[in-house]
Formats: structure tokens, sequence, C-alpha cells
């Protein structure tokens, strides 16, 4: 049987009864389990306050069992989390090589994004993180999600009826104390459980959560939202990104919002920027309210890519457009792709999103750009601005 060594946090909870112990127990159908237990051996409940103990309670039935129990020892400690709004916990089994002492890459991505206490759990095949949280920081949470193909999951606890066990068995490298996670909770959360969404099984081929969430998929849901959303919405957009993507995330918004009929004028005017620079991000607005936003409000033909766009048979056909050199031509093709319908005047294309499309370089842009302003076949609708991180807006002559 192991020793106990608690963690020091645990004090912090020792007058309260909350704690119950565990031992290892075999079901009907053979399968080892590690139930809550009374310090009698009795099973305890986790919707049952009354089979749980102080922590003094616990540790002494543990160091002298009753002599009912002989047979089936008691291993060690648990705390229940069951109306407790303070902490969260998430445990990632089947991820650690005790022997090498070295986690899988997704629960690698977890642990450093957490940063908090995380002890090795008694299988000696997991971790556990546990961390602590403002009350009422979310809705209740006990969900199960497959990481990896190896067998990797990982569940997450949060102010449900539920206990988990205490090894104190700190990993290397890992705080000692408990650290508020809420906002590393939250992005991890909203990348696993978008909102509006239930539990799933990530892809194995992209199992790893990649933490924190990169630029490029930040950029790829919000062009997925429709610019002319409500105020409400617009600014929950500008809160989800600063969340999630800090100032990196910017100019994706000033360009997200220059797009807009509704609010583009606004952006021309610096209400946008306005709107950046005074947002304060708490979490609640993050990947999942994007997700969510995409798919209530989604960007007409952008919502769903098409591999394909429509463009006049005439103009196909005429000496303008085959007088054009190839890259004017994909340029004038990528600009009707981007027409929803309703947008012309404000469609986006950056010079950056050119370049790397075309696979050239700036002043190359610069030129097809202009053959297609020659050619009459586009006008630049609103000019951008360097200084306020914007790009042109388009109109398209030809449709």
């Amino acid at each position: 049987m192991p020793g106990i060594a608690l963690p020091g946090w645990v004090d912090d909870y020792a007058d309260q009864k909350v704690f119950v112990c565990w031992g290892y127990r075999k079901t009907k159908s053979g399968k080892w389990t590690k139930p809550p237990l009374l310090p009698s051996g009795a099973k305890a409940s986790s919707d049952d306050p009354a089979t749980w103990v102080c922590l003094e309670d616990a540790l002494r039935a543990i160091k002298d069992p009753p002599e009912t129990i002989d047979l089936k020892p008691l291993y060690g400690v648990g705390i229940m989390l069951t109306n407790n709004a303070r902490l969260v916990a998430f445990d990632l089994d089947h991820c650690y090589d005790d022997e090498a002492g070295k986690l899988a890459p997704w629960a690698h991505d977890v642990v450093a994004k957490l940063s908090t206490y995380c002890e090795v759990t008694p299988s000696r095949k997991g971790i556990r993180a546990i961390g602590t949280v403002p009350a009422g920081w979310h809705a209740p949470i006990h969900r199960d999600v497959a990481m990896d193909a190896n067998g990797g999951h990982m569940e997450i606890f949060y102010n449900c009826a539920r206990f988990i066990t205490i090894s104190g068995d700190l990993l290397p490298g890992a705080p000692e104390e408990l650290e508020d996670i809420s906002r590393a909770a939250s992005q991890i959360i909203a990348r696993l459980l978008p909102q509006g969404e239930k539990a799933r099984k990530l892809p194995v081929e992209t199992a790893s959560i990649e933490l924190p969430v990169h630029i490029d998929e930040l950029r790829d849901v919000v062009w997925r939202i429709s610019p002319e959303v409500g105020r409400k919405e617009w600014v929950d957009v500008a809160l989800a990104l600063k969340w999630e993507g800090g100032d990196d995330a910017k100019k994706l918004f000033l360009n997200w919002s220059a797009s807009s009929e509704r609010w583009g004028e606004e952006n021309r005017a610096g209400a946008a920027e306005d709107t950046w620079e005074s947002a304060a991000p708490d979490g609640r607005a993050n990947f999942g309210k994007l997700v969510y936003l995409a798919k209530t409000y989604p960007a007409g033909a952008r919502a769903k890519p098409d591999n394909y766009c429509r463009i006049k048979r005439e103009l196909l056909s005429s000496p303008t457009y085959r007088s054009l050199p190839m890259g004017a031509k994909l340029l004038l093709v990528e600009l009707h792709y981007r027409y929803n319908g309703q947008n012309n005047g404000s469609i986006r294309l950056s010079w950056e999103e050119a370049q790397a499309l075309l696979g050239c370089r700036r002043r190359m842009v610069a030129y097809y750009f202009a053959k297609l302003r020659d050619a009459g076949l586009i006008e630049v609708a609103v000019r951008g601005s360097a200084h306020r991180s914007t790009c042109n807006l388009y109109r398209l002559t030809c449709i």
C-alpha cells in the first residue's frame, strides 16, 4: 500500500467535509475500479454529503483501518467536486510513460497551457491537472474527449457530481500549488467543446489540440461569420479575438469589420479600432463563441465554401479578359469567389493574401491589380490604410 504524501493545497480544505477514501474494487464484470469509500469501507456517494468526511478522518482510516476492511484496504484520499465551484480538474489518461517520464504530445500541450498543479495518477499512466477558477466561472462540466489513436483521452470535471483521487505524486517540473487557470481552461474547453456542441471525438490524425489557438484558425472561423451582424455580436467577435489571439488578431478584426457595409463606415471613422482598444475580454467570448456565431450568422456563400464561383460567360470570352496576364485572371476569379451577392463594394482581398494565392512578389501583385483596374473590371471602393492595418475593398464592375 502506498504512503500518503498529500500536496500543501489540500490543507485549505482540511476542515471541510469534502473528502472520501478510495480503494481498488473489482466489479461483477471483472473490471478494477476506484470507487469513493467511507472510512468504514462502505461505499460513499458523490450525491450524498453525509458520506463525506474531513481530511483527518479520511487519513486516520488509511493509517489505522478498522477491522472490517482488512481484506479490502483503503489506498488513498479523494476530494469531492460536487457543489465545488472553485476547483476544476483535467484527467489526462493513457498519456504518461512512467519509466521514461514522458508525456504524449497532446498531454504536454495541455500541461504547458494550464501551468498549475499536476500529479501522476495512481495508475502511473495518466496525469491529473487541478486548478482554481472564480465561482460561477462555467456551467457544470463532466466531459470525456478522445485525444489520440492510442487510447489517450481527457476528462474535464467542474462543479459536477464526481470525486477525484489525490496521489500527491507531483509531476516533475509542475507547480506545487493550485493556480488560477480560468483563462487557459476556457480556451481548452472552447476548442474541444465548442458552444452548442456535445463532446466529440477528434480525428486521430489531428488529435493534438495545438494550444494556443493559431491565428489561421481564428481567421478561418471569423471569415465564416457574416460581417453584417448586430452590434452586440460585432463586439463579441472583438472580445473573442482579443481573448484568443491578443494584439496579433487586431488586424483580422479590422479587416473583417471593413468588409461590412454596416460596420465598414464606422471602421473608416475609427470605431472598429476604438472598439478593439476598449475591449476587455474575460473569457466568456472565446473560440467557442466564434464557432457559434459562424453557425448562427453564416457569411453567405463563405459559410460553406464551394469549389467554384459564378462568372459570366460573355466576360470569359471577351477580348478584355483574354488579354489579361494569368495572374490578373486568377485575382479576378478570387474576387468573384469572395463576392456573396451582397458585398460588392466591400470585397476584401489583401495584398498578402494575393501574394500567397499567386506565389509571387508584391510588385507583381500590384501589377496584376493595376491591370484589372485599367481594364475596367474592378474598382477600389474603399482605399485601405497601412496606419489602420486595413486593406483595399473592391467593387466588381463585371457582374
